[in-house]
């Protein structure tokens, strides 16, 4: 099955008055291997058996960031969901665990093709549902819904949002490289969504 990638952002209100947004694509889409430093050292998974294995060093991190950082500190964070999810999850998750999402991603079928749409969640942690169906309708495509999110959370809501029902995974960093980063003053990113592999093996 072909995969591709639609991406629209919201741009901040620096050059003008309303936010814009446009739709970039298709492209072919494969999953990275790494993503710099902040990434683990080992493959991305890509079967069942992969994915679990990823899981549990992921989870290894969590805990060593958790157990490790005092409480406060901002950790990057990509939450991968089990399913997709409402455009509620956004403010949902804010509210409970303090999350500060800055991007999301969602998914959308044209036919048999998965589309991923990705954009910008505003200051008050709340996706544009206007600019979005506009998004929507302009690339015509049935919305799905939110399959992940990227941002910061408090390092100490990390494992409550882990035990969420509606989150396959809260991934992180490598606690070494994200230390390093707040040493230099960088910022860093967390590892890439892994929810087109839980799709796959559903």
């Amino acid at each position: 099955m072909a995969w591709a990638l639609l991406e629209y952002l919201w741009l901040a209100s620096l050059y003008t008055s309303s936010n814009t947004a446009y739709a970039q694509g298709p492209v072919e889409q494969q999953p990275a291997d790494d993503n710099g430093d902040s990434t683990p050292g080992s493959k991305f998974p890509r079967t069942e058996e992969e994915l679990e294995k990823y899981k549990q060093e992921a989870l290894a991190r969590q805990q060593e960031l958790t157990t490790s950082e005092a409480r406060g500190v901002e950790v990057p964070v990509m939450i991968t969901f089990v399913e997709s999810q409402p455009l509620t999850v956004v403010a949902d998750l804010a509210g409970r665990y303090q999350m500060q999402t800055r991007r999301f991603d969602a998914r959308g079928l044209s036919g048999t093709e998965r589309i991923t749409i990705g954009g910008i969640v505003d200051e008050e942690d709340k996706i544009d549902e206007a600019m979005l169906q506009k998004v929507i309708e302009n690339i015509n495509v049935d919305f799905i819904g939110i399959i992940s999110l990227r941002g910061t959370i408090p390092v100490e809501t990390l494992l409550s949002i882990q035990e969420d029902e509606r989150v396959f995974l809260a991934d992180v960093p490598l606690p070494a490289a994200f230390r390093s980063a707040q040493d230099e003053g960088l910022e860093i990113k967390p590892p890439p969504s892994v929810y087109w592999v839980v799709e796959n093996i559903r």
